[in-house]
């Protein structure tokens, strides 16, 4: 009975996340509406809707095992994030919103020619593919480690519902659910608060005297080495090029500034979630911290552990259901996000170009038909993963590759709007240069992930400058 109320109580949020998807979904005529919304949308639900698409499983269950197994020197990490995003806000949201685009790739295409929209965005739809169906595979093998389910009807169950709400609702319904399971994750670490603090003796102040004591409350590293993650520069320099390139090179990011009414709306949306990423991190962390003091520093495999092992044996049935469905909330967030933004980059820089002017009718069910194919493909990533044994590294390999090739991407968007002579041909060599640079420095293994975005964007930058056409 008990495993019966856990489950009710899941099955119960994601009926409420399909039916509120469908509710909320709004007028679709015309596959504009279907990815933008018809009456656009307000730059608060943007704000909550880009903030939950970065937020996985994945983060919601290992942020609190970073603080465990270390300190808090994570913290310099949202710290470029909000450069970052500050940075595109003030320089490239204008861009986006100057005309009628409904991609980013489609802007560039205006800008250098169709074979550089067509290369920026066949390389976004094929990365978002492998890394959000690696996360959605991650996602069930959590679902396997806390109840025990089996991981292939997790896939796919989780991966069907997605595609429901998001194939009939578009990105209004996308973006009103991600506003709603915000609420859920951020509720879920609350109450593994509010029921752990009263268990340990002497509260919130023994947990910072303990984690003091095993120096975990450090939150600047100011060493200038590029092999360690989390330092002040990695954090600050590396942190704004990564936030830089997947708020300001990514569709799936990107749309939400083109869904807003204005660029006045847009800047607030990007520049305030970076604020609330660095909030939503220090209670994660924060969470890590009472965690330590509650298993008294007990040993874990891996920090991924320790959120999970709490959640499996420490919460009562009914609790433990809610704390799953918040996890769940996460990950369809992500991936509702994922299948509208591949559905719309088909669609803009592959469909249009190739048929032309259509039928409105007609291009909707296409926009919808490519939001069901995308969510095929990620589910057959999902159930590929568990057949070929893919560990957490190898997913880890492919959010980097992720971040490699945004990078690529930002570094064209910088070239055209900085060397008004660099032409298509000029931009396809660089993005060749540059991707040849940041593999070649991942594959040596001497630098740490958080600068593959400034070596891939600025690599792509110089190497365009300096191959412009001389102005005659």
């Amino acid at each position: 009975m008990n495993e019966t109320q856990d489950l009710l109580l899941i099955a119960a949020y994601v009926i409420l996340t399909v039916v509120v998807g469908l509710l909320l979904r709004g007028r679709q005529s015309a596959a504009n509406d279907y990815f933008l919304g018809r009456d656009r949308i307000p730059w608060w639900l943007a704000l909550f809707s880009i903030v939950a698409t970065e937020t996985s499983t994945v983060t919601f269950l290992s942020i609190p095992g970073v603080a465990y197994n270390g300190n808090l020197t994570f913290l310099q990490l949202p710290l470029g994030y909000i450069v970052g995003r500050l940075l595109i806000a003030a320089f490239l949201i204008p861009r986006f919103l100057d005309g009628e685009h409904m991609t980013l790739y489609e802007m560039l295409g205006q800008r250098f020619g169709r074979v550089i929209q067509r290369l920026t965005s066949g390389i976004f739809i094929i990365t978002r593919s492998i890394a959000d169906g690696l996360r959605l595979y991650l996602t069930a093998l959590v679902f396997r480690e806390l109840l025990a389910w089996d991981m292939k009807w997790v896939v796919a169950v989780v991966g069907a519902l997605t595609i429901v709400y998001t194939f009939a609702g578009g990105l209004r319904a996308v973006v009103w659910t991600d506003l709603m399971q915000f609420v859920a994750y951020m509720a879920g670490a609350g109450i593994v608060a509010w029921i752990v603090l009263p268990q340990i003796n002497g509260g919130l102040g023994a947990v910072m005297s303990q984690a003091a004591e095993a120096g975990k409350l450090q939150v600047f590293d100011w060493r200038f080495d590029l092999a360690v993650p989390f330092t002040f520069w990695s954090g600050l320099i590396g942190g704004a090029f990564i936030s830089a390139a997947s708020h300001g090179a990514d569709q799936m990011m990107v749309q939400r500034y083109l869904a807003t009414r204005s660029v006045q709306q847009a800047r607030w949306a990007l520049g305030l979630s970076g604020f609330v990423v660095l909030v939503q991190f220090a209670i994660f962390l924060v969470l890590g911290l009472v965690l330590f003091t509650f298993f008294q520093g007990q040993e874990f495999a891996s920090g991924d552990e320790v959120f999970a092992r709490f959640i499996a044996q420490e919460l009562p049935f009914g609790l433990r259901g809610l704390i799953v469905a918040a996890a769940l909330s996460a990950a369809m967030s992500t991936l509702s996000s994922s299948l509208n933004s591949i559905s719309a980059a088909a669609i803009a820089d592959f469909y249009r170009p190739l048929v032309g002017a259509c039928d409105e009718a007609r291009e909707l069910r296409w926009a919808r038909s490519l939001t069901v194919v995308a969510g095929l493909v990620q589910i057959a990533v999902a159930l590929g993963s568990d057949q070929w044994g893919a560990a957490r590294s190898t997913v880890m390999a492919v959010i980097t590759i992720a971040a490699m090739t945004t990078g690529l991407t930002l570094g064209v968007l910088i070239l055209g709007a900085a060397v008004r002579r660099a032409d298509e041909k000029t931009a396809v060599m660089a993005m060749a240069v540059g991707a040849v640079v940041v593999v070649s420095v991942w594959w040596q293994g001497t630098v740490s992930g958080l600068w593959f975005a400034l070596v891939g964007s600025a690599t792509t930058f110089i190497v365009g400058a300096l191959l412009a056409p001389k102005a005659r």
